[in-house]
């Protein structure tokens, strides 16, 4: 199955990109760090990760990636995992 993502920008957890198509944790982490390479370009050259942070909320489960961009902006990225989360 080909990952997709669907829903929000990923600027909050009500605008948390959603990652369809995942079959598991690994799947899914993986297309969280391939997401931010599409979007910033390559990871530790175009911004780092900071923080990856689990959250949950209203029975839904969210990866928040706190990244620093090569300027040196800071911000936070929001998935929505509840599709693969534990499996």
């Amino acid at each position: 199955t080909a990952i997709r993502f669907v829903g929000g920008d990923g600027s909050s957890v009500d605008e948390a990109i959603l990652i369809r198509g995942a079959q598991g944790e690994m799947d899914g982490t993986a297309s969280e760090y391939r997401y931010l390479a599409m979007v910033y370009g390559p990871q530790n050259s175009a911004w780092t990760l900071s923080r990856q942070s689990l959250m949950s909320r209203n029975g839904k489960h969210y990866d928040a990636m706190a990244i620093t961009l090569g300027g040196g902006t800071s911000k936070t990225v929001y998935f929505d995992i509840s599709e693969y989360f534990g499996k």
